[in-house]
């Protein structure tokens, strides 16, 4: 079976999480906003939520070791061409 080519270059894919993101923040009602998001679910589950931020700016910043970061792991979990 073929592998499927993914469509998108990593920039692209950085432009659509940004761009979703202001097209929550510019339609969602008030009370649903990103921010007031992580305000719930820091207060049901705030060292969850402070860790995975924490890896994932880390992991953004090239500042985690590749053995450690989870993100490289998943990303690098199968051969790639």
């Amino acid at each position: 079976m073929a592998a499927v080519k993914y469509p998108l270059s990593g920039e692209q894919g950085v432009a659509v999480l940004v761009l979703l993101g202001l097209a929550h923040e510019l339609l969602a009602e008030k009370d649903q906003l990103l921010s007031h998001a992580f305000d719930r679910w820091l207060e049901k589950h705030p060292w969850l939520v402070r860790a995975v931020t924490a890896v994932t700016v880390l992991h953004l910043l090239n500042l985690l070791p590749h053995q450690i970061d989870p993100y490289h792991q998943v990303g690098n979990s199968k051969e790639r061409k």
